[in-house]
């Protein structure tokens, strides 16, 4: 009888170091995601890292989607457009995070150096106001059911007034 109660007093230790030992590493586990998420929270989410050339091939390949969407292939690009064209504005690109919550609140926040926000804006000429009309919503369906929802875009405008 009493070997018998040696070994079960062997495996009732063993199993209550190997469960002093899963606690532990689920505490450190639990720890270290507390300080990742405390982190993000303090510092915030950072912003993306991307290539320009490959941004740019990106912002390319949506604008060519988007065009043939459209399916306004008679129409041409407005040379004398008043739009901005490709842009790289750093200015949107503000400091993130409660650490930098009073960055945030100033009356001109500060941007965050070596980061912009790039945008390409266009428009077509030779195209009536209907014309433009019919061809957002099927620029609309057409990348609702690709996206799984309606893309936003500008009014459509004839140009003349």
């Amino acid at each position: 009888m009493t070997q018998r109660n040696t070994g079960f007093g062997r495996r009732r230790r063993a199993i209550n170091v190997l469960a002093a030992a899963l606690a532990a590493v689920a505490a450190c586990g639990g720890a270290v995601w507390v300080a990742q998420g405390l982190d993000r929270f303090l510092e915030g989410d950072p912003y993306p890292v991307a290539d320009p050339a490959a941004t740019a091939q990106r912002l390319d390949g949506h604008t060519q989607h988007l065009y043939d969407a459209l399916r306004l292939f008679d129409a041409e690009l407005a040379d004398n457009w008043p739009g901005c064209g490709e842009e790289a504005d750093g200015s949107s690109c503000n400091y993130r995070g409660f650490s930098n919550l009073s960055k945030q609140l100033s009356d001109s926040p500060p941007s965050v150096p070596g980061v912009v926000d790039v945008d390409s804006e266009w428009a077509l000429e030779g195209v009536s106001s209907a014309q433009a009309k019919a061809a957002l919503r099927r620029a609309r369906g057409e990348l609702g059911r690709q996206c799984g929802r309606s893309p936003r875009t500008r009014r459509a405008s004839s140009g003349t007034g």
